[in-house]
């Protein structure tokens, strides 16, 4: 399963890479990155899939009920 914090996490990996970026500075980035998510899945139910943009346009009404949420990526 992909880490929530994967985009973030690489996002910080391609920074490090730069000339001009203090490493230092990403190394401690990723830290807070990992304990933040650390305690913020410590709280969910892994029993339950979280949708990080349930918006209307992402959800299918056949007229009586929720048919599909979409946009998993």
């Amino acid at each position: 399963m992909l880490s929530p914090a994967a985009p973030i996490s690489l996002a910080l990996d391609q920074l490090g890479e730069l000339p001009h970026v203090d490493s230092s500075v990403i190394d401690d980035a990723q830290v807070i990155v990992r304990r933040g998510e650390a305690r913020a899945l410590a709280e969910c139910d892994l029993r339950y899939l979280i949708h990080g943009d349930l918006v209307r346009e992402n959800v299918l009404w056949d007229g009586q009920q929720i048919s599909a949420i979409l946009d998993f990526r």
